[in-house]
């Protein structure tokens, strides 16, 4: 079976759907962390679909040699496989939306950290589950898009 017909639990249309309306209904109530972990989930399923749709999900899982996958790894390994021009990750991720994301993972981070060493205010934490949420939809717009190029490309043969 090939690798973009493997479409795991986490990441059927039905989960995905899910996943955004418990995000939307946490950013609505003012649950910025519960958002925040949400929007995480998200762009870890996510760039593990893109992975799987790219074909290179085998390859990726056999370089981390045991070691869990993580969302850095994920995404620089998106970004190289993305560098071969015409192959689907080239054509949905040669823009700067993975950098993006590592930016606001490593704030995300910032503020897990820093929620113990100081006062952390609750528009800091509703900046960055906005800007979490902008970036889980773009990021799951994209592997939504992949995905239905590789099932198109898969049917025309």
């Amino acid at each position: 079976m090939p690798e973009t017909a493997i479409v795991t639990m986490s990441m059927t249309d039905e989960y995905r759907r899910t996943q955004f309306k418990r995000l939307k209904k946490a950013i609505k109530e003012g649950f910025y962390m519960e958002a925040i972990y949400i929007e995480s989930t998200i762009m870890d399923d996510n760039t593990e679909l893109a992975l799987r749709i790219g074909g290179v999900w085998d390859d990726y899982f056999k370089k981390r040699r045991g070691h869990e996958p993580a969302l850095d790894s994920k995404i620089r390994y998106i970004q190289i496989a993305a560098m071969q021009k015409k192959t689907l990750l080239n054509r949905f991720f040669g823009d700067d939306l993975l950098e993006q994301v590592l930016s606001w993972k490593n704030e995300r981070n910032r503020l897990l950290q820093g929620m113990q060493k100081q006062n952390i205010t609750e528009e800091y934490i509703e900046r960055i589950a906005e800007e979490g949420k902008h970036l889980s939809e773009i990021l799951n717009s994209k592997c939504s898009r992949m995905k239905r190029a590789a099932e198109k490309k898969t049917a025309d043969r």
